[in-house]
């Protein structure tokens, strides 16, 4: 069994300190393989959320964009669907700008129909986006600027419905109920507490008497139907009972900047950024923050930033180049999702390193990803034993097979990483450049022509089963074997 707080403090460890997962397991070396594989997913979300969350300009920012759906390269990551490309605005020669504010209010919106039946008033409603562009020379010809800034914020009306105690209730009188209060766990203390669906004086926890005073004091029922029958035998229904009228506070802003550079009439440079803070509250359900935060009220607060370089330089008038640079993955050990590493143009792996696939293991398609790279690097055959059978492949087989190209102990992966990058980036840049595009070719084909259909498939079985499998602890059982340092799951 895993030692789960330990490894969460480990975890905190690893953040607070900027410190590797090896050292601070260097006491505890028996947790050294889950806190590295925790460490990794944390890494791995960071990334996604960032990709998921992107800073937005506003749209007087935006000189064009592009919509693809599918066909893009391997450029735009791992996972498909629509990919919006979005170019914003450059300075020119010239100095020009725009102002902007779009507003919106209650004045002209109806009452919602359930505050109406409970005889609550209208909510209130605004809503403000504002901002502006400039954009001008610092250098005519040479150098342009250009920035923008928008500020969007509302204030949505939003009733809550919720199933709040009676008056009754709050006494200890369940007699609204359709059905007798027992104590089924028979625990001596609490013999004869309920009399009649009363709760008898004695019986009361304090706890609960104090937690059901705030309630009492801030949600009591006030929807109609329900006050009618209160107080009946057997009335009770477990239906909402209680509406709060509340207000859903949205503020975001965000801001981009960007410099264009003309060094000559061949070669362009760029660099921008972009920033967005978002601070938005789910709507509580009671005027009392206290009991008020349950039903996931959950204030947001998001900090996306972005940052963009670009540089381009004509060969010829037919001709462009944009920049490659050649990349080399590292493998510091075991882990699920090894896709990313192995797809670099040159792979070094832990000597202790193993490299397996769970899906089928755990009932899912294996075709986000990882299945690209097996069959493209271990062959069809090999590929197809790995997945069905989730074979944990050792450091030493994934170099005889081709899947990495250097095993070696861990502590020695950057170090040689430095040296083979010594060595590439000492060859002439247009050799660089061109052999980059000859070594990644295959993968381009590969991940294009496959990965979308793959994403689909999986899809398909998902859908078809009604649910996903992915829940950790499926996942974390499943790959025991690979602990136990065991080929598969079966043998």
């Amino acid at each position: 069994m895993t030692d789960e707080p330990r490894v969460r403090e480990l975890l905190e460890e690893i953040l607070d300190s900027e410190r590797t997962p090896e050292q601070v397991c260097a006491g505890c070396p028996e947790l050294l393989w889950e806190v590295r594989k925790r460490w990794q997913q944390m890494l791995l979300l960071k990334a996604e959320l960032a990709a998921l969350f992107p800073a937005i300009p506003n749209p007087d920012a935006i000189q064009e964009f592009k919509v693809q759906t599918s066909t893009y390269d391997a450029s735009y990551g791992r996972n498909p669907g629509a990919n919006v490309n979005v170019i914003t605005k450059s300075g020119t020669n010239s100095f020009h700008g725009s102002l902007f504010e779009f507003f919106r209010n209650k004045v002209l919106d109806a009452n919602q129909w359930i505050n109406n039946v409970a005889g609550l008033p209208r909510g209130g409603f605004s809503q403000n986006q504002f901002g502006g562009t400039i954009g001008g020379p610092i250098r005519k010809d040479k150098l342009f600027f250009f920035g923008d800034f928008a500020r969007f914020t509302s204030r949505d009306g939003a009733t809550e419905l919720s199933t709040v105690p009676t008056p009754l209730m709050d006494q200890g009188n369940f007699t609204e109920l359709p059905f007798a209060l027992t104590n089924p766990i028979q625990i001596p203390s609490q013999a004869n507490c309920y009399v009649g669906n009363i709760i008898q004086p004695g019986c009361f926890d304090p706890v609960a008497q104090k937690f059901l005073a705030l309630v009492a004091g801030t949600a009591v029922p006030n929807l109609p139907a329900a006050v009618a029958v209160e107080g009946q035998p057997g009335s009770w229904t477990g239906a909402a009972n209680y509406a709060y009228p509340t207000s859903i506070p949205n503020d975001q802003n965000s801001l981009d900047a960007r410099i264009d550079y003309n060094m000559s009439s061949k070669d362009q440079i760029f660099g921008s950024y972009s920033y967005r803070h978002v601070d938005r509250q789910d709507p509580l359900w009671t005027s009392d923050p206290l009991i008020g935060n349950g039903q996931f009220a959950t204030q947001y607060r998001w900090h996306q930033q972005s940052l963009a370089l670009g540089w381009t330089h004509t060969l010829s008038s037919s001709l462009v180049n944009d920049l490659e640079i050649p990349t080399i993955g590292l493998l510091n050990g075991s882990g699920f999702h090894s896709e990313i590493v192995l797809m670099c143009d040159i792979t070094l792996a832990a000597d202790d390193a193993r490299i397996f696939d769970l899906h089928f293991d755990i009932g899912s398609v294996p075709a986000d990803g990882i299945h690209n790279a097996f069959q493209e690097l271990l062959g069809t055959k090999r590929a197809a034993y790995a997945l069905l059978t989730g074979q944990a492949l050792t450091a030493q087989q994934a170099l005889d097979y081709g899947l990495v190209n250097e095993i070696m102990p861990r502590d020695q992966l950057i170090s040689r990483a430095y040296q083979i990058a010594d060595h590439i980036m000492g060859q002439p840049r247009t050799t660089r450049r061109l052999t980059t595009q000859i070594v990644r070719r295959p993968w381009k084909q590969r991940i294009v022509n496959d990965l979308d259909g793959g994403f689909g498939i999986q899809m398909f079985g998902h859908v078809a089963k009604q649910k996903t499998i992915h829940e950790r602890d499926h996942i974390a059982g499943t790959v025991d074997y690979v602990r136990q340092n065991r080929p598969n799951n079966f043998d």
